[in-house]
């Protein structure tokens, strides 16, 4: 698990879903050459020349027409979401449709937005609006069992590196559970009814490449975890009124509708103007922004600033940061690490001017604190995973911050960001460091449960909070499990 930790961290999300998502088209490609399935080699390439063709053009038309950064790499994996839907074809009408569902997928990702987002699964309505429009109906091919296989395998690398298993596995077992049950009540035989449900069903694809979609979730885990069980119920209950029936994608638009009510004030789009930067360790930075109206936000969640930029590279446009400051000011710090070499959305960051004004798609994330302002606390931070413990921290009063204790570590005393924040509260710090001891800071390249318990003997009444290097964090998670009150994580993948 540490391996495959490493190697996620350095694939950003776009790479990896568009990766397996071509994986599955070309696995399909070789059962289409063996007749293992009911379309054609030449079927499936045009039907996906055509998806991916209209779906870029369009996309990157709609984006000078709105004056916006268009995502080559965003519409390219909404062309290949559609041809996993629509039975390949070779018929030049049927293909006809096709860009026209494509062109509805793209443009529902600049006409039906609030707050610098788009509101629905564009896939999932090009579907629904093919089939409603007299088009094309999706009919979710991919869901074979040739494809089972790897479809598993890339949903679960998905949603590992998303940390999505838990919420897609909501759906996936609440939608299995109940297409089992209806087998059953049936009559059908249960084998039968199984090697369905797991095979002929898309549930795998939905949990890996759709539900999963972050700019369609809520913010808070159980928000995601409701819409997880409403769209499971949907996709395994499917039922007809009149001409009205439900279907796979109809259950993905309700399911994003529902997040968007929920999280309809966090999804509120910011103007962020750059007020300040300040150099806190040789590799880090804070960068302070502005707004007009105080920015409501909770302790220890992150915000996704967009910056489009020249010269772009594979990792986007678009990034989150954990938020430093203190809630409900008119005022956004983030504290930043610089790699080398850095993302081009990095080197943008940089060097843009002071008084450049940015846009911010949302606030989100789980990793805040209990509402009980006595719970003890353990806060565990591995390098630039100190920032959202310092918006915690800034956000206890001096009496509740002596309940908590912080162990920091970073590969040497040049890299505490934050120190000064952190000797002046009266928060139980303790720095340690990879390489030879100096004064204030023990040795210790990571936690291990006897430096834990040493500084925390009464860990089992703790609330523990985990921040930094994905490996560090699952490996310290792992040490206790079952040994604090409760374990919370958050995650910097490096990018």
């Amino acid at each position: 698990m540490k391996l495959l930790e490493k190697l996620l961290t350095r694939v950003t999300m776009y790479t990896l879903v568009g990766s397996v998502l071509f994986a599955i088209i070309l696995t399909a490609l070789a059962l289409s050459i063996f007749q293992a399935v009911s379309f054609g080699p030449l079927a499936l390439i045009a039907s996906l020349l055509v998806f991916l063709g209209v779906s870029v053009g369009v996309n990157f038309g709609l984006g000078k027409l709105y004056g916006i950064s268009s995502s080559i790499r965003s519409a390219g994996i909404t062309a290949l979401i559609l041809t996993a839907l629509f039975t390949p074809t070779l018929e030049p009408g049927v293909l006809l449709q096709y860009a026209l569902i494509a062109t509805i997928a793209q443009a529902s990702k600049y006409i039906l937005t609030y707050g610098g987002r788009h509101i629905f699964n564009p896939a999932a309505f090009g579907a629904l609006a093919g089939g409603l429009l007299g088009l094309q109906f999706a009919s979710w091919w991919v869901a074979t069992p040739g494809l089972f296989i790897v479809a598993l395998l890339g949903a679960f690398l998905v949603l590992y590196k998303t940390r999505m298993l838990a919420v897609s596995g909501l759906f996936a077992g609440i939608s299995w559970m109940l297409i089992i049950l209806s087998g059953i009540i049936r009559g059908d035989e249960i084998g039968g009814v199984l090697a369905v449900a797991l095979a002929s069903w898309p549930v795998i694809f939905i949990a890996g490449f759709m539900l999963s979609e972050p700019l369609t979730l809520p913010p808070r885990r159980w928000q995601k975890f409701t819409i997880a069980a409403l769209v499971g119920i949907i996709v395994a209950l499917p039922f007809q009124i009149g001409a009205f029936h439900t279907s796979p994608e109809l259950a993905l638009l309700i399911g994003n509708t529902v997040a968007f009510v929920l999280a309809f004030k966090q999804r509120k789009g910011l103007k962020l103007t750059l007020t300040g930067r300040t150099s806190l360790t040789p590799t880090v930075e804070e960068y302070t922004f502005t707004s007009p109206t105080p920015i409501p936000f909770e302790a220890g969640q992150y915000i996704e600033l967009t910056l489009p930029h020249k010269k772009e590279d594979l990792r986007g446009v678009r990034r989150s940061f954990s938020i430093t400051n203190k809630p409900n000011e008119k005022t956004i710090s983030l504290g930043i690490k610089f790699y080398e070499p850095s993302s081009s959305f990095k080197k943008a960051l940089r060097v843009l001017p002071i008084g450049t004004t940015v846009q911010s798609t949302g606030i989100t994330g789980d990793f805040v604190l209990p509402k009980d302002p006595d719970t003890k606390l353990l806060f565990i931070a591995g390098g630039i995973g100190v920032t959202p413990f310092i918006s915690h921290i800034l956000s206890l009063s001096p009496e509740a911050q002596k309940n908590a204790t912080l162990l920091y570590f970073m590969r040497n005393p040049t890299e505490a960001a934050y120190k000064d924040v952190l000797d002046a509260s009266n928060v139980n710090a303790r720095y340690f460091v990879a390489e030879e001891k100096q004064k204030g800071f023990n040795v210790a390249p990571f936690a291990t449960s006897e430096l834990i318990e040493r500084y925390t003997p009464d860990l089992a009444e703790r609330h523990v909070y985990i921040s930094g290097p994905p490996v560090m964090v699952s490996a310290t998670k792992n040490l206790l499990r079952g040994k604090a009150e409760e374990i919370k994580s958050d995650y910097f993948s490096g990018y």
